[in-house]
Order: structure tokens, then C-alpha cells, then sequence
């Protein structure tokens, strides 16, 4: 192996010609760069050549991202977001060039620091690596807070799966988390261990007789990870609802979701949801008419202003879909027709409406 003096000694590179001075233990004895082309190429067997050699050793590549990573080897520092922008040439750059010296660790550490930034944690929490934030997170008391941070840092290992290629499938290892959290809510003894178990699982699975932190639990999962095509799958068939409708005194409710307006006088009967939609969600539910109802708008408002015994359309107090024919109202009150709507409001139509809480949009599908 090196001697101390060999792991002290000073490495002059010229990388695409721009000078570097470093040690022989931040390029190749770092925990930092195991595993990587850099830590090969100042192995023990090239160190003969390296340390007789007085000239600077020429790497024909980019000396701008070389920088970053020799930052990261000597500190552990990655950029930030606001250092650094991921959507901009410089990133791109930096990170073709993580991928060349097969730097695994850097790739972990971006991923991880992209994780607190997007929980808005603690900047100065020791995190090293994805497990270590994994851990950081499951420490929590609160499930439901920490079942929407996994879900957050789920979403930041899809958005580099494709890029971070010497990471293995990091989305993978937050699912397996996630499933230990739902193994300890459901009381599980034999563990659930794959997404397909789960899907198996919760096809018999009576949500409704669940404890109200595992319905809970579940709701911010299937609102969380919606960006996955794989848990959309899981719960497409699974209602993890909890719906509670309120009406006026011209309706009645029967088992919290079935309504039935009993005034035959227009627009003078409002029902509305007991909860509020969730923030940084996706929350869907679907309304089945029972009978034709033309004179019927479903939509969003505002729980503390909303009229029970009267409109709320055109008084701009929410965002309205008309089953009539197909205009949609907005807080403002003015009608603007649907493109490519019409009437939805014969006996057995389904409306599914979409509330979108991230990208701040709504959506009416109909039958479909």
C-alpha cells in the first residue's frame, strides 16, 4: 500500500488546461471516491510513474464541473439548486462528467442534498448518503409526516433514475422503506416485501373498517406518489377516501356519501365535503348521478363561505363544472364553455374531478 508520506504528496494536473494542485489522498484514498475511475487511475500501481513525475499530468476533459468535483472530494460541499441550477448546460455538463469518473458517491450526495432541499430540512443535519436520509426520516413520531417526506424523496429518485445510472434504481430502495412503514401500520406479521405484494394485499383489504392513522396513512401515499405509474396502479382500485358530505336543509345524506335533494325549487341546496383537500396533493373523487340532473354543478369551494341553502356559482366563491352543458365557472363568477363538453346530466353519468394541489389545476372527466 502507500506509505503516509505517498498519501500527503502533492498532485499537479492539468485538467483541459486549466491547473489543479491536490493530494494523492483526496484523489484515491477518500472514502469519496471508491469505487471510481479516479481512485484506478491514481491507484498504488500508477504511483511509481505519479510521484517521479514533476510535470503537471494532462486529463483531457472539462475544467469547469472538475472543480465541482474536486470540491465534493476535498468537503463533501455539492451545489445547491440556487449555486447551481439543474435545468441549466453547466449541470448537465457536471453531471456526464460524474458519470465518466464513475463517482457514485458524488451521485448519492446530490441526490440526497436534492432531498433536503425539497423537505425543506435542516441544512446542517450530518447527511452523507440516501440511507442516511432515509434514516433521518423514519425517525419521525408523525407517520403521516413521515410517509409524505418518503413520498417526496421517492419522487426526487424518479426524477434521476435515468440520469444517476451508478446509483441502483434508488426509487427501489425508498419503496422498501415505505412498505417496512405500512408493514408496522397494518400490524403486519409476515412483511409485504415487493409493490405486488401490496397490490395482492389491499385487493382484499377493507379500507373502510381501517384505524383512522392507517386510512390516513394510505391516503397520503396514493396523493404522494402520484407521480409513479407503478403506485398509481396499486391503489387505482382502492377508494382510500374519507368523504364526509354535509348538506342544507332542502337535501339529505345518507351513509356520509349519498345525497338526495328533497326541494323541487332551483338552485336552493349546496353539499359539501366535512374535510378540507389536503395541500400538496393529488385528491380525485368521483360523483355517480342517480337520477337526470340538469341543474347540478360539482366543483371546489370554499368551505367557510359556502352556501347550503342557496347558488354559489356565480357569487365567486369556487370552480364549477355545470352537468347541464358543460360550461365551467370560476371564482370570478364568469362562465367559460368547455372545450369539446356538452351535457352531463342523464341517470348513471360519472363525473371524476381532479384537484391537483402541486401544480394548482383542476380536472372534470366524464364516463371515462
Amino acid at each position: 500500500g502507500s506509505t503516509v508520506g505517498e498519501s500527503f504528496k502533492i498532485i499537479k494536473l492539468n485538467v483541459g488546461g486549466t491547473q489543479f494542485s491536490t493530494s494523492l489522498a483526496t484523489l484515491a484514498q477518500s472514502p469519496r471516491t471508491r469505487g471510481s475511475f479516479l481512485a484506478t487511475l491514481f491507484s498504488v500501481k500508477n504511483l511509481p510513474k505519479l510521484l517521479k513525475d514533476s510535470d503537471y499530468y494532462f486529463i483531457d476533459r472539462d475544467p469547469l464541473p472538475f472543480k465541482h468535483i474536486l470540491t465534493f472530494l476535498r468537503t463533501g460541499f455539492v451545489p445547491s439548486e440556487s449555486d447551481l441550477p439543474r435545468q441549466s448546460p453547466e449541470w448537465k455538463v457536471l453531471l456526464i462528467e460524474i458519470e465518466y469518473w464513475g463517482l457514485i458517491t458524488l451521485q448519492d450526495a446530490i441526490l440526497t442534498n436534492d432531498v433536503v432541499e425539497k423537505l425543506k430540512l435542516n441544512q446542517n443535519i450530518p447527511v452523507l448518503s440516501l440511507h442516511d436520509m432515509l434514516e433521518v426520516i423514519t425517525k419521525n413520531d408523525d407517520s403521516v409526516t413521515m410517509l409524505r417526506q418518503l413520498s417526496m424523496a421517492h419522487e426526487v429518485c424518479c426524477q434521476y433514475s435515468k440520469t444517476f445510472r451508478l446509483l441502483t434504481s434508488p426509487e427501489q430502495f425508498v419503496n422498501e422503506v415505505i412498505l417496512n412503514v405500512l408493514d408496522s401500520l397494518l400490524d403486519r406479521r409476515v412483511p409485504l416485501g415487493t409493490l405486488d405484494n401490496l397490490k395482492e394485499f389491499l385487493k382484499d383489504y377493507d379500507y373502510k373498517t381501517a384505524d383512522a392513522t392507517v386510512k390516513t396513512a394510505l391516503r397520503t401515499i396514493r396523493n404522494s406518489l402520484h407521480h409513479d405509474k407503478i403506485w398509481n396502479e396499486i391503489f387505482k382500485d382502492l377508494c382510500v377516501s374519507t368523504i364526509e358530505l354535509t348538506t342544507g336543509a332542502n337535501g339529505t345524506i345518507k351513509d356520509g356519501r349519498k345525497f338526495t335533494k328533497t326541494s323541487a325549487t332551483l338552485w336552493n341546496c349546496g353539499v359539501i365535503a366535512k374535510d378540507m383537500i389536503p395541500p400538496d396533493s393529488i385528491t380525485e373523487w368521483t360523483v355517480k348521478l342517480g337520477a337526470n340532473c340538469a341543474n347540478l354543478m360539482i366543483g371546489v369551494a370554499s368551505g367557510t363561505v359556502f352556501n347550503k341553502i342557496g347558488s354559489n356559482y356565480s357569487n365567486g366563491k369556487g370552480w364549477y363544472f355545470y352537468c347541464y352543458n358543460g360550461t365551467l365557472y370560476s371564482r370570478t363568477g364568469s362562465g367559460v364553455t368547455w372545450g369539446g363538453g356538452g351535457a352531463a346530466n342523464t341517470v348513471g353519468t360519472v363525473i371524476k374531478v381532479s384537484v391537483d394541489m402541486v401544480k394548482k389545476t383542476m380536472s372534470f372527466n366524464i364516463n371515462g
